[in-house]
């Protein structure tokens, strides 16, 4: 339950900014919509749901651990499936030949 409960409190204490600020720099960039938006509504965005992954984080880790458990095989899955993929873009974009 170690994986879960971690990457749960980094979340839940302020992780959640940096992997919403990551995926924004990441993902949304790439659109045309995005980018016309003003920074400060970038913001707001990136806040708001910074705020939503946050609180969810917090309300899993209040959960009774019999019901931690029967998330733990999925959860576990999806953040060694997400650690790979994080690191195979790291290593796709030093990569530039």
């Amino acid at each position: 339950m170690s994986n879960l409960t971690e990457v749960i409190g980094w979340l839940a204490t302020g992780g959640a900014v940096a992997a919403v600020a990551w995926f924004a720099s990441w993902a949304l960039e790439g659109f045309s919509a995005w980018n016309t938006l003003p920074s400060r509504v970038k913001s707001l965005v990136i806040l708001a749901l910074s705020l939503i992954i946050g609180l969810l984080a917090t309300w899993v880790r209040l959960l009774p651990p019999e019901q931690l458990t029967r998330i733990m095989p999925y959860a576990n899955t999806a953040i060694l499936t997400i650690v790979a993929w994080l690191g195979t873009q790291v290593a796709h974009r030093a990569d530039r030949s």
